[in-house]
């Protein structure tokens, strides 16, 4: 499967599309086509929800902080540039420092939770556009 661009917000996010569907097969046929064109919208969504619910936890915050501000001091600082390896590396060990020391494993689930959520009520409840295939 192809992914497709982000379709318009505007299109998206339509009231007069929403209603309820006529049954099973109707919503089925509608999660199935939704997720196919809005895909992308709602993995936005999803990334949305999780940046929402770790913006609670400050530890995570600043753990994530000093991990820019470290990068900033390595490449504009001392003028090391880090290869893809090193940045890869560096990512994964502060990110398990992160759900490590804030557990903030749980937030990252509820965040998931809460996108796949959304985008499964909104696949389902709203018409799929005409004009998009």
């Amino acid at each position: 499967m192809q992914v497709e661009s982000l379709r318009p917000w505007s299109v998206f996010l339509e009231a007069d599309l929403l209603d309820r569907p006529a049954g099973v097969d109707v919503a089925h046929e509608r999660l199935a086509r939704n997720l196919r064109i809005y895909q992308t919208n709602y993995a936005a969504v999803t990334l949305g929800f999780v940046v929402l619910v770790l913006l609670f936890d400050l530890w995570a915050l600043a753990i994530v902080g000093a991990s820019v501000t470290a990068r900033y001091v390595y490449k504009n600082v001392l003028k090391y540039e880090l290869d893809n390896q090193a940045l890869l590396f560096s990512g994964v060990v502060v990110s398990g420092l992160v759900l490590f020391l804030t557990d903030a494993l749980q937030l990252l689930c509820l965040g998931l939770a809460g996108g796949i959520l959304f985008s499964s009520i909104h696949s389902i409840m709203h018409q799929p556009p005409e004009d998009f295939s």
